[in-house]
């Protein structure tokens, strides 16, 4: 029970507020020509107009959300210094510099490192990778700041040679997950 709450925790606090109102000021374009449709619907052309606008707004709605999200609040220039599997132990070392060119600042990086398929399930890597390894960081980066970055990934069990691909998202949260403390 505790990894569902857990599990919806994580889901919405990727939302701060200026997503949910992006989605609020979507979802409310859809309800003003969806009704507008219902109040022309002696009309000729207007309903139909409407409705398919109100059903264009309604589907490009995930799609307009991504787009600012990725473009416009949280845009991040990655500079990947090295990424390379450690020799003598088992793990995966990442060093790279972000630089926040978003218009909000950023609380919450996850850095993932998938391995890619080898066989002919190989077109699938993107989607689903043939293991992922993941970190979640508390970082506080303002716009146009850079920060340094170095995460080590333990029990890293690929051995060389392997395809990876690096993934790197920021975000901006909402405070639903807390930050661990930190013991010195």
């Amino acid at each position: 029970m505790q990894q569902y709450k857990e599990l919806i925790l994580n889901f919405f606090n990727l939302f701060a507020v200026y997503e949910i109102a992006l989605m609020g000021c979507l979802f409310i374009l859809f309800l003003l020509f969806f009704l507008l449709g219902l109040l022309l619907r002696g009309r000729r052309f207007f309903p139909k107009f409407f409705f398919f606008l109100s059903f264009l707004v309604f589907a490009s709605g995930p799609f307009v959300l991504k787009y600012c999200i990725q473009n416009l609040f949280y845009t991040l220039e990655v500079d990947i210094t090295q990424s390379k599997r450690l020799e003598y132990i088992d793990a995966f070392l990442l060093e790279a510099k972000l630089t926040n060119k978003g218009f909000l600042p950023i609380n919450i990086c996850e850095v993932y490192v998938n391995i890619q398929r080898e066989d002919w399930l190989k077109f699938l890597s993107p989607i689903y990778p043939k293991k992922s390894y993941q970190k979640t960081l508390f970082m506080r980066l303002e716009p146009k700041q850079s920060e340094n970055l170095s995460v080590l990934f333990n029990d890293f069990t690929q051995q060389v040679p392997f395809e990876y691909r690096v993934q790197i998202d920021c975000y901006l949260g909402n405070g639903l997950r807390k930050e661990p403390k930190q013991t010195p």
